[in-house]
């Protein structure tokens, strides 16, 4: 997740995910890229189990 542009802090607990972006950055210019990052570390999580 650090790799898009403009992500600095990311926090992943059992039951939430937070994100936090430069403000320069449009959450709209990130949105897809990362649901598709949590949604494939979920499907991996759920396949390790």
């Amino acid at each position: 997740m650090f790799g898009l542009e403009g992500v600095y802090n990311v926090l992943m607990a059992q039951d939430f995910v937070t994100v936090n972006k430069r403000p320069d950055v449009a959450w709209e210019a990130l949105e897809a890229a990362v649901i598709a990052l949590l949604a494939g570390s979920l499907g991996r999580e759920s396949a390790a189990r």
